[in-house]
């Protein structure tokens, strides 16, 4: 066919995407056409294509990987010449694109008016997602990450577990691999059996102790009785030197116990004030922090003061970075999660919190991106303007907290420290556990 532009013909061949759906109507939304379990949750038919197109619209493996005009393809006989090399936006294309529909020519002849791609250029970026919208669209992609978990799952399991159980892997490695209801079921499992060791040990101990003072009862009760025997004072002496035993491992704990309580004060005042142990408030409310709920730019600055670790806070471009802000509604994320548990009434309050925080990032990037346009001096101005913002939120985090308040030599003493009372602690409970079965061979012994 002969592709027509003002003063110029152009033809040319791209290949067709067979799974892209044919039409005589090139400036509708696109559409892929491929099968997609249906991850709507309900929804009327038209709905569902709306939705499923304006996802396809951002999906980045089907659309074009150059934004250069698709007849301008080297292999065509007559390809178009003017927009052969890539631009920065879209738009240039497709305003091209729809002047030479306008123009004329023989459009309906050529297929390449009717692939994937023409389509992608003639539509209009369709509004961004809410967050509904968001999670209703990204529940395909996760029911297709949790099958292939799954099968990762049935692949490796038994290997792992064998593994788990010579103590070859650690917990933390073999959860890796499990996924759903065998995930759930290892955490809680492992949480009670934690609960019921200790219990357990408790519980061993006070038999112990109980079976001990028994039989130096017993003991005790026969040597008045009768004669003293040589083996019933021996046994008796055995008794009261595992009790002995006992008490003073149990004490030792105890005291280590103790010390590790009231380190923890120690640890607790390098960031806050004294009377915070105290007030009967959480260290947020206490220093009196509100998350922000304004959408602006200087509100994406207070969520990453709180979100970003000190040590990334070099200047506010990486804060920006797609990486830091995953991160960032990660950490979020988890956090809402634990005060959810800890405070059931809040729970709207705490999904505000996120969509407040989206919002705010949605806001900064759209403005990055707006920065491609600008004049270089239009950029330099907004990144100063964003520079300050970081600076502002910097200001606000130190005045409120006290993270930065102890040199770094006082917090290395206090983690050394802890460092040796929690390895204190652990060699206490060691001695106990073989207190308390040398006091059982003893009884058994009797």
């Amino acid at each position: 066919m002969n592709y027509i532009r003002v003063k110029r013909t152009v033809s040319c061949l791209i290949l067709v995407d067979p799974h892209f759906p044919m039409s005589t109507q090139p400036q509708q939304s696109i559409n892929d056409g491929e099968e997609e379990e249906d991850s709507s949750g309900g929804g009327s038919d038209s709905e569902l294509a709306k939705l499923n197109s304006d996802i396809q619209f951002y999906n980045s493996k089907k659309r074009p990987a150059r934004k250069v005009c698709p007849f301008a393809n080297t292999e065509r006989e007559n390809p178009c010449p003017n927009f052969d090399q890539p631009r920065k936006r879209k738009d240039a294309i497709m305003e091209h694109l729809l002047k030479v529909q306008k123009d004329g020519g023989d459009m309906h002849d050529d297929p390449l008016w009717e692939s994937y791609a023409v389509k992608w250029f003639l539509s209009r970026r369709p509004p961004k997602l809410d967050p509904k919208t968001k999670k209703t669209a990204k529940q395909a992609a996760q029911s297709r990450y949790y099958k292939k978990r799954k099968r990762i799952q049935d692949h490796k399991l038994e290997t792992m577990e064998q593994l788990f159980k010579n103590g070859d892997i650690g917990e933390e490695e073999f959860k890796k691999i499990l996924v759903g209801e065998k995930r759930r079921q290892f955490i809680t499992s492992r949480r009670l059996q934690t609960d019921f060791d200790q219990r357990y040990e408790r519980e061993m101990e006070r038999r112990v102790r109980e079976t001990l003072e028994r039989k130096l009862g017993e003991l005790t009760a026969r040597t008045k009785d009768t004669t003293q025997d040589p083996a019933d004072i021996a046994n008796s002496a055995a008794i009261r030197a595992a009790q002995a035993d006992l008490n003073d491992t149990r004490e030792a704990l105890n005291y280590i116990q103790d010390l590790l309580f009231h380190k923890s004060e120690d640890v607790v005042q390098l960031y806050a004030h004294k009377e915070f142990l105290s007030s009967g408030t959480s260290f947020l409310e206490y220093h009196g922090f509100h998350w922000p709920t304004e959408i602006s730019s200087a509100s994406f600055y207070l969520f990453g003061a709180m979100l970003v670790p000190l040590s990334s806070w070099n200047n506010s471009s990486e804060i920006r970075s797609r990486s830091s802000i995953r991160h960032m509604a990660l950490r979020l994320a988890e956090h809402i999660r634990l005060e959810k548990e800890n405070v059931e009434e809040s729970e709207q309050f705490l999904e505000g919190i996120f969509s407040t925080f989206n919002s705010c990032c949605d806001l900064v990037t759209t403005e990055e991106t707006k920065t491609a346009s600008m004049s270089e001096e239009g950029r330099q101005t907004w990144l100063r303007e964003q520079a300050q913002l970081w600076e502002t939120a910097k200001a606000e985090f130190h005045l409120l907290f006290r993270f930065n308040s102890h040199a770094p030599i006082q917090q290395i003493k206090v983690i050394d420290d802890l460092a040796d009372i929690w390895r204190m602690r652990t060699a206490a409970e060691k001695d106990i556990e073989d207190a308390i079965r040398n006091a059982q061979e003893t009884a058994d012994r009797i």
